[in-house]
């Protein structure tokens, strides 16, 4: 168990690190603490929300009791952080499947809290309390830590953020944080992976991956949104510039139009690039200065989604097929 601990009129939460893992048995206890001042903390959860037990420190102990702040019944990921600079807190950050951002702020000194709320995109979090605290930071799934800065412009207030977080709920299947991938066809064409749906992520040989398989008459496709989508189902706007190329991992057995589209801009001609066919999973490094022909040239500062187009079958297998296993954008994901 890792979390914080803060004492009445305290002005500052002391960090606790895991001393003995919480024991599932009929009690669950756990065992808890800080290496610094030496004090640790026992106790039970009595319910889902609530926790009591013991405080000690030199010679002294106290029984303590608390209630979760924050924890969303539909978090996906939950990370605890202190913050610091003009004020001083801790916050509860929750994240559903959709990167939607809920979550708890606590001042210290004014023992008042704030809700969160934001987005998640690729590996960056954007967030806003109902005091008008802007939250912008990195989080790592793979290292299981959070990090960033708030500022509020209206107090003149800032500073920086830290923790460290986990899993709580099985998480979508995802190809490099990328986890809303769709396919699609005309009437002509017919699918046959998957069986079902329009949801090509399944896991294969232990990794995630998209996996389609279109007689394509004339075309069939696969696309993700690079931030998701808005309210409207329109793929959100995403300011790429900073970036310079991506690189994917791939298998196909026919050659494949890689689209990267402009926010809001459906039909017509995209700015593009021609995956080769690929029989053995193959990984490619495509520099976005490559992505041409569109009919105006590559805005990066306003890209949306990339789209897989399948526009003919294999000649000997009569089917388009294309695996992808990795997708990663520079200084994005």
């Amino acid at each position: 168990m890792i979390g914080f601990s803060l004492a009445e009129n305290a002005t500052e939460a002391t960090t606790l690190s895991n001393t003995t893992a919480i024991q599932h048995k009929q009690k669950v206890v756990f065992e808890s603490g800080n290496t610094i001042d030496k004090s640790s903390y026992n106790g039970e959860f009595t319910s889902i929300n609530d926790i009591s037990g013991i405080w000690k420190k030199d010679t002294n102990s106290e029984n303590f009791s608390a209630s979760r702040v924050g924890g969303a019944a539909n978090s996906v990921h939950r990370f605890s952080a202190t913050f610091n600079g003009n004020d001083a807190g801790i916050l509860s950050i929750d994240i559903d499947a959709s990167n939607k951002v809920s979550g708890t702020l606590y001042e210290i000194e004014t023992n008042e809290s704030q809700s969160i709320s934001g987005q998640l995109k690729g590996p960056w979090l954007t967030a806003t309390t109902t005091d008008n605290n802007k939250l912008q930071g990195l989080l790592n799934h793979d290292a299981g830590t959070v990090s960033g800065t708030w500022v509020n412009s209206t107090k003149g207030t800032s500073g920086n953020f830290s923790g460290s977080g986990c899993q709580l709920n099985p998480a979508p299947i995802t190809i490099n944080g990328f986890d809303d991938w769709k396919i699609g066809f005309n009437t002509g064409s017919q699918q046959l992976i998957p069986a079902s749906g329009t949801n090509p992520l399944v896991v294969m040989d232990g990794a995630a991956v998209a996996h389609v398989r279109l007689k394509v008459s004339p075309w069939g496709e696969m696309s993700f949104p690079i931030a998701g989508f808005d309210k409207t189902g329109e793929a959100e706007a995403i300011d790429l510039s900073s970036s310079s190329f991506i690189e994917i991992t791939y298998k196909s057995n026919q050659s494949v139009n890689l689209q990267l589209r402009q926010y809001a801009i459906h039909g017509g001609t995209h700015n593009q690039i021609t995956l080769p066919a690929a029989p053995e999973l193959t990984t490619v490094k495509i520099p976005f200065s490559d992505f041409k022909g569109g009919l105006t040239p590559l805005d990066l500062t306003k890209v949306a989604k990339f789209n897989f187009a399948l526009l003919s079958n294999n000649t000997n297998d009569g089917y388009a097929e294309l695996i992808v296993k990795g997708f990663k954008i520079d200084k994005f994901n």
